[in-house]
């Protein structure tokens, strides 16, 4: 696979055509579109088709295949968030951060609250911290169908609230605890800002959302890109049945499931977001970023134009995603 996504751009589309073209004009990037069109090609199993198991299986494999190297600078550790049911986190100090008063990021990976592990984001999580200088905890949340909506929610803002009372422990800055996630882990991170303010306790310094779910639509880019685009529309519904399951229509205005119903957006933490071009999740992102200004939040929005929901575990095969990681996390913790 990697051998013929490094191939050059015109070799590339005389083997699977000219990228598409999205509704905004923007071509797709060329190796995301040799990458889609080799899953197509070799006929890889759709998540939502298999066994839970299976399917975790398959992503987590996936996941470390695509995903960048793990940088050997960084100091693994692990320990559980005691409660119900105790939460494995991994912590990861970069060598050179030698301060005990470091910043620090909970980590939440994504997977559709279904799928994903820490094990399988274990490197992306150690690039995190390594390009931040921060102590970073990789939480391995609860998933369902075993511990359904809002389990995992709970899980966070238990991690959240461990390592802020522990701090000294760990050595970071409580003041400079972020919140990080990617798609489901984005929204898990929104998960732990709004409970620490409905709480009346200590919010993120920032959260750091890549591609979340803010809400159920009707939203044109779920259409546009529910199919062949890595996050089908049958995959969506997959997850969402799995996760919400009896409760799906019982909390139809729950902001813990749609965060952009939340009542109080102006209380939440200064917020870095990143969406996709070809993205189901594009135009409920760009219209939570239109809540979060109007509501008075300091928030930056970057748009990753021509690429696809998952990128973040991409790093290793596609350049344009490391770039937006890259970039990303530059301009989120600029002012650590």
């Amino acid at each position: 696979m990697r051998r013929t996504l490094v191939l050059p751009p015109r070799v590339s589309q005389r083997m699977f055509g000219a990228p598409p073209v999205n509704d905004r004009g923007t071509a797709l990037d060329t190796q995301a579109h040799t990458l889609l069109s080799l899953i197509k090609a070799t006929k890889q199993p759709e998540l939502h088709t298999l066994t839970v198991r299976r399917a975790r299986e398959v992503y987590d494999e996936a996941t470390q295949t695509m995903d960048l190297k793990a940088p050997w600078e960084v100091k693994t550790y692990h320990g559980f968030v005691p409660g119900k049911r105790p939460v494995l986190y991994e912590v990861y100090r970069p060598h050179h951060v030698k301060s005990r008063n470091a910043p620090g990021i909970l980590f939440f990976h994504g997977g559709g609250f279904v799928i994903g592990s820490a094990r399988g984001h274990a490197a992306i999580a150690k690039y995190i911290a390594h390009q931040t200088d921060s102590v970073v905890f990789n939480v391995d949340y609860s998933l369902a169908p075993e511990n359904p909506f809002p389990c995992g929610i709970e899980d966070c803002v238990a991690a959240f609230n461990h390592v802020v009372n522990q701090h000294h422990s760990f050595g970071v800055d409580p003041k400079r605890l972020m919140v990080l996630g990617d798609s489901a882990g984005a929204t898990l991170s929104i998960n732990v800002s709004q409970a620490q303010v409905e709480a009346g306790r200590q919010t993120p310094y920032k959260q750091i959302l890549f591609f979340p779910t803010t809400d159920a639509g009707p939203y044109a880019s779920r259409e546009l890109f529910g199919e062949g685009f890595f996050l089908s529309h049958e995959l969506i519904n997959w997850f969402s049945n799995t996760y919400l399951g009896a409760s799906k229509f019982e909390i139809a205005n729950d902001p813990r499931a749609l965060p952009r119903r939340f009542k109080r957006k102006s209380e939440l933490p200064s917020t870095y977001i990143v969406t996709c071009g070809f993205d189901p999740l594009r135009d409920e992102g760009e219209a939570y970023v239109k809540d979060l200004v109007k509501a008075g939040v300091d928030v930056h929005h970057h748009d990753a134009a021509d690429i696809i929901h998952g990128f973040i575990t991409m790093g290793g095969v596609l350049n344009s995603a490391k770039t937006y990681i890259d970039r990303a996390l530059e301009h989120a913790t600029s002012d650590l």
